[in-house]
């Protein structure tokens, strides 16, 4: 699984914070660059639970009877130097440095509530998880962690045995997030929810179609055992 750093908005920051050190307040940008630093570690400690959170997900739920798939996020970091040593290209920078900061704690909410949703599925409690992560996508919409989202709400249809519904969430998944890991995943998911309704016809088709189309994928293997049931 792939994991993000740095988010975007905190890069620009980072290279835009030496242009405060040209106003002359050396001890204002030293305090702020440290205080970046905390946020962006403090970030990297939060992903890595929520990694280790959807590992035991996962090997919770790798059969057709449970949850399965593989997760993958991805972001990279932009953004160029400043130059310019008048006063307000240093104002510009204390503003660009608090808005990395506001970016880092919204950041840091969107976080915290994905892993909350996790942590419930995890605990079985699908009900619970299936409303946290509808309230996710709403409250989140522009996260990095939505395909996911999306994908772990089908899981929480599924668990429950509402295929209908997982198969409609999973569907969505790979619709709007085709090069998103999760949509291997997802078109297991969707195989297996027709499995479940004795739709084999269906089922085939769309383990063939994961096979097809992301053959390297985690979840190709586990289409090929499902394909070899169902004939």
């Amino acid at each position: 699984m792939h994991k993000s750093r740095v988010f975007s908005g905190l890069a620009l920051a980072v290279f835009l914070l030496p242009t405060a050190c040209l106003s002359g307040n050396v001890y204002e940008y030293t305090e702020l660059r440290d205080d970046l630093k905390q946020l962006m570690l403090e970030q990297r400690i939060l992903e890595t639970r929520i990694s280790q959170v959807e590992d035991q997900v996962l090997a919770l739920y790798a059969q057709p009877s449970a949850v399965g798939g593989a997760a993958s996020d991805k972001s990279a970091p932009a953004g160029k130097a400043a130059s310019g040593a008048s006063k307000s290209d240093s104002s510009a920078s204390r503003v660009s440095v608090f808005s990395g900061k506001t970016s880092m704690v919204q950041a840091d909410q969107a976080t915290e509530a994905y892993q909350n949703a996790l942590k419930l599925l995890e605990a079985r409690k699908f009900r619970q998880a299936e409303e946290a992560f509808i309230n996710f996508s709403s409250r989140h919409a522009q996260s990095k962690f939505l395909p996911n989202a999306g994908y772990w709400l089908g899981e929480t249809y599924y668990s429950q045995q509402r295929y209908d519904d997982a198969i409609l969430a999973f569907q969505d998944v790979v619709k709007k997030y085709p090069e998103h890991a999760k949509a291997a995943a997802a078109l297991l998911k969707t195989a297996y929810s027709y499995e479940r309704l004795t739709d084999a016809l269906n089922a085939r088709f769309y383990l063939q179609q994961l096979l097809e189309n992301y053959p390297s994928s985690e979840p190709a293997a586990l289409a090929q055992s499902a394909l070899a049931r169902l004939r």
